[in-house]
């Protein structure tokens, strides 16, 4: 075959497989690349496009050696290295996208995709001022790019510039209304502010839409769209999909280490004043280090405030992997040889689901971050209790369950006792009344719910409503709410930030808190009942529905659990009108404590029984099994056979044993 006859061979095949590339039939494409660089290893096209197909289909590793190599062959070539950027954000490589756009800029300075690369990987790091900029530079360049649109709406919701967002989310849709991510961020921009106008139609919509498995909602917003353990297992398995391209590093067939202690590793973005860190901090003082060695990896953005300081000063070890990409940060965790890595951020704001598919640990466990199923076959295990799991509805889990005896919910018990509180004046309360309070996020409040709390109030005399709700476009759709609702603008009171400490010496001033549904508060009610103020929760299906339900049901408190909105209104008045039930609650709470729930030394030993139990099951290879821990402190035992795969014929039927009804 003469020099041209190969050529020409070559210019075939290639013809071919990128015709079969452009139908989607990628294993038929893949050969005839291959057999091109058979017969010639640097032709530039087979190299790029082999590339490209390796990132469809997750081959990563090798997709990044065939652009390396393409780009090698032809470094200025803008398609090449555009797919090359594609690929690093799939490998969650932040600094090389960053590196890679701004390559692409130099050689095309009004490159509106580079633009959007550029800002996409600043936002991943934190640089968001630098990200805005590069999104408005996308559009300048092309004033119709959709997602760049989108991504700079982005930015405006992150920085609580809602009505911007909306806005921005507004124009990629009215160019590209296709784009249903962008319908979703609108409709959580809207609720950010309590604007619930269209609340029922954006609802139905974006429920339909993750049941037809599309990544239309992030998993923090759903846990207030439904508190279906189905649906929100179905949004958070599409967006793990939408987050991590490549394809997950097989289970640990066993635990390769061998350490005198337990090596955790506590992973997490919010090491700083946050709820997980006011939760934990006292738990990662009083890990036993004769049996464990605890490590602190910080995912975030670096911060310095006493609580972080606290944080750093707790773990044996403090690494910070923030601007690491994921293989680096894996990499990093292997070299720690952690045999357990606890993820305590979750698909939260900088969660990384690409470091964990990397399965840098022999174990790996969700805790406290995210209040739900991962979605995710590359987490292990979740730690919870039988009231915000019930065995029965398991099934609605990718992990494994780890059941606490008590709640799964640890607590700080070197919080103040008996802060010095507040007095009414200072927090700008009547000086006579019931105060009815909800600190939880703002973004947790429902139209049903506060239409409830409307109610409330028409029906006590002299109550308040004290709310959390810091933006002041919230607090005017709420204002406007309670109008619609007969309730006069005095009746309700907006509590102001306040530094951790200063919140906790309020707090009492509450004669009632009011729980939000279907997404309860956690640390905001941890916080109220270390305070002695008496919650009232509904319970629903989902772990963020139960949350409350668990705190009580740990204090002995089954009464203030309602099984329906119904219940819920029913128990608040019953709290409001009769004096002496609500003595009976504040007597039960005085000895709270005392209790386990707020024993952070107690929790800790529960916790360490099981981390033992799991480790142990490792070491011998042994496939990840839900299993409790005895609540007389033994070594946790497996659940033997099958967990009941059926439901119980009423919702509530769970809650109804608990409360032996």
């Amino acid at each position: 075959m003469t020099a041209g006859d190969a050529h020409d061979e070559v210019v075939r095949t290639l013809t071919l497989a990128f015709g079969l590339h452009q139908q989607s039939r990628l294993a038929e494409a893949a050969p005839l690349y291959d057999e091109v660089l058979l017969r010639d290893p640097d032709q530039f096209d087979a190299l790029h496009l082999r590339g490209v197909l390796a990132t469809q289909t997750g081959d990563l590793a090798r997709a990044r050696s065939w652009l390396e190599r393409a780009l090698a062959v032809q470094p200025l070539s803008l398609a090449a290295r555009t797919n090359y950027c594609i690929l690093l954000f799939a490998l969650g490589d932040s600094l090389g996208a960053l590196e890679c756009a701004e390559k692409i800029l130099e050689i095309d300075p009004g490159n509106a995709v580079a633009y959007n690369d550029r800002g996409r990987a600043l936002s991943s790091l934190s640089r968001l001022d630098e990200a805005l900029g590069s999104f408005e530079a996308a559009l300048a360049s092309d004033p119709r790019y959709a997602e760049a649109h989108y991504n700079r709406a982005t930015i405006f919701l992150e920085t609580g510039r809602f009505e911007e967002a909306i806005d921005g989310f507004g124009q990629a849709l009215a160019i590209n209304p296709g784009l249903t991510v962008a319908r979703s961020a609108q409709a959580q921009c809207r609720w950010q502010f309590n604007d619930w106008d269209q609340y029922a139609a954006d609802r139905q919509t974006i429920l339909e839409a993750v049941r037809s498995g599309l990544p239309v909602s992030t998993p923090v917003f759903f846990l207030s769209l439904s508190d279906s353990a189905a649906d929100q297992l179905a949004c958070n398995r599409a967006h793990v999909r939408s987050m991590v391209r490549s394809s997950p590093v097989p289970p640990w067939r066993s635990n390769p280490y061998r350490h005198e202690r337990i090596r955790l590793a506590y992973v997490s973005a919010d090491f700083r004043e946050h709820a997980v860190s006011y939760l934990t901090a006292g738990l990662i003082e009083a890990h036993r280090r004769d049996r464990f060695e605890v490590i602190g990896v910080e995912i975030g953005p670096a911060s310095s405030d006493p609580m972080q300081q606290r944080m750093a000063q707790a773990f044996d070890a403090y690494v910070r992997v923030g601007e690491l990409n994921d293989r680096n940060a894996a990499d990093r965790l292997r070299e720690l040889e952690i045999d357990i890595a606890i993820d305590l951020t979750g698909a939260t704001r900088y969660g990384r689901a690409g470091l964990f598919a990397l399965r840098p640990a022999p174990v790996q466990i969700s805790y406290l971050g995210f209040p739900g199923t991962s979605g995710a076959e590359w987490i292990d295990y979740i730690i919870a209790d039988r009231v915000v799991i019930p065995e029965d509805l398991a099934m609605d889990y990718s992990e494994k369950i780890l059941w606490l005896p008590v709640s799964f919910q640890v607590s700080d018990d070197k919080r103040p006792r008996v802060p010095e509180p507040l007095t009414r004046r200072e927090c700008r309360l009547p000086e006579e009344g019931l105060v009815l309070a909800s600190f939880n996020n703002n973004s947790k409040i429902t139209p049903d719910v506060f239409d409830i709390w409307m109610r409330l109030l028409r029906a006590i005399d002299a109550s308040v409503l004290w709310l959390f709700a810091p933006h002041p476009r919230s607090q005017e759709n709420l204002l406007r709410a309670a109008h619609a609702g007969g309730v006069t603008q005095e009746r309700i009171v907006f509590a102001e930030s306040l530094p951790y400490h200063r919140h906790l010496a309020r707090v009492a001033q509450a004669d009632i808190f009011l729980d939000t549904f279907p997404f309860n508060g956690g640390t905001t009610v941890n916080d109220a009942l270390w305070a002695g103020v008496p919650v009232v929760t509904h319970a629903g299906e989902a772990f963020a529905a139960r949350m409350a339900a668990s705190l009580l049901m740990a204090l002995g408190l089954p009464e203030l659990i309602a099984r329906d909105l119904d219940e819920y209104e029913s128990i608040v008045l019953k709290l409001a009108r009769n004096p002496a039930f609500r003595a009976e609650m504040h007597a039960r709470l005085a000895s709270r404590h005392d209790s386990a729930l707020f024993s952070t030394r107690a929790s800790c030993d529960v916790l360490e029984a099981g981390y033992e139990a799991l480790y142990a099951a490792s070491r011998e290879g042994a496939a990840p099994s839900s299993r409790r821990v005895d609540p007389q402190g033994a070594d946790p035992v497996a659940l033997a056979g099958q967990l009941p795969g059926a439901r119980p014929a009423r919702r509530a039927g769970w809650l109804s044993r608990w409360l032996g009804s």
